[in-house]
């Protein structure tokens, strides 16, 4: 299913979508992050949403995205999504 939304990512945004939503429906995390990605210019709270449930399970590129989508509207939540980024980041480095 992601790998069929990738197939429309550029040409047909709304198919993309479509084949997005399955993979994030039986939790491909990465698929959550593209829709967030997509929706992200037209709809900020559907994309955080999606940010918000690919972070819930572990997705550390959401994590990133959704403090830049609450930058301006939630300097404070922007900040803790950074830091919580930089936690896991550091666990993972070698020697963190």
């Amino acid at each position: 299913m992601y790998n069929v939304a990738e197939q429309y990512k550029d040409s047909d945004p709304g198919q993309a979508r479509h084949w997005y939503e399955l993979a994030a429906q039986v939790g491909y995390t990465n698929a959550m992050v593209e829709l967030g990605n997509l929706l992200a210019g037209s709809d900020v709270e559907q994309a955080r949403r999606w940010f918000e449930q690919a972070v819930q399970a572990g997705n550390t590129v959401a994590m990133y995205n959704l403090a830049v989508s609450l930058q301006y509207s939630d300097p404070d939540r922007a900040r803790f999504w950074l830091g919580m980024l930089n936690q896991v980041s550091a666990k993972a480095s070698p020697g963190g």
